[in-house]
């Protein structure tokens, strides 16, 4: 009997936008198989194209300097610790915000010890503050460690806000720049709970 030959175009169609090019084979513990088949499930795309976007961005260079990666984890344990103490969410229960703003500052002091004297302010914040008008130079406080933070801070703020849909678009918007991937900033405006009230001004 003579074997016929698939016409051009036919078969299986490979699901996903990418085709494969190397074949790679691996043994997967099976709740990491579940979880990574749930994860293609959720995304609409295949499990392979799945796993190598999560390989990709695995082996992806961290970004930040490593000790401000280290910082964050080390944020991150505190966290844990003292919601594992109360009980409590942090973003819910002012004992347990207090208490982890107490463990994160002396955290800090730990790493950096406070200096008796006010410490001298770095050339860049001089050049900075000196390109700015003197009333918001004052009223920002531009040559002070808590000035300087406030006026990061708030414009930290106001781009994860405007990760929002729902936020509206007014004389205060200001371009990203914290982050290259805007993605970062919504998944922090998710997680903690930062997302903007419409018709909000600042």
């Amino acid at each position: 009997m003579a074997k016929t030959k698939r016409r051009p175009g036919g078969g299986r169609k490979p699901i996903g936008q990418h085709a494969k090019s190397e074949q790679f084979t691996t043994r997967l513990e099976p709740p990491t198989r579940r979880a990574l088949f749930e994860a293609a499930g959720l995304a609409n795309k295949s499990v392979s194209e799945t796993a190598a976007h999560i390989l990709r961005e695995g082996l992806k260079k961290p970004t930040g300097a490593p000790r401000n990666r280290s910082l964050a984890s080390a944020v991150a344990l505190i966290a844990e610790k003292v919601e594992h103490e109360t009980q409590k969410s942090w973003r819910d229960d002012q004992f347990t915000r207090q208490t982890l703003a107490y463990a994160i500052e002396t955290l800090l002091a730990y790493i950096a010890p406070e200096a008796k004297e006010a410490p001298p302010i770095p050339p860049a914040i001089e050049a900075a503050a000196a390109k700015r008008p003197s009333p918001f130079n004052e009223q920002f406080r531009l040559r002070t460690p808590d000035g300087v933070g406030f006026l990061l801070a708030s414009n930290l703020i106001n781009e994860i806000e405007q990760t929002d849909p729902g936020r509206p678009i007014n004389e205060w918007s200001l371009p990203i720049f914290f982050s290259e991937k805007p993605m970062q900033l919504a998944l922090i405006r998710r997680d903690l709970g930062l997302t903007a009230k419409k018709g909000k001004s600042k």
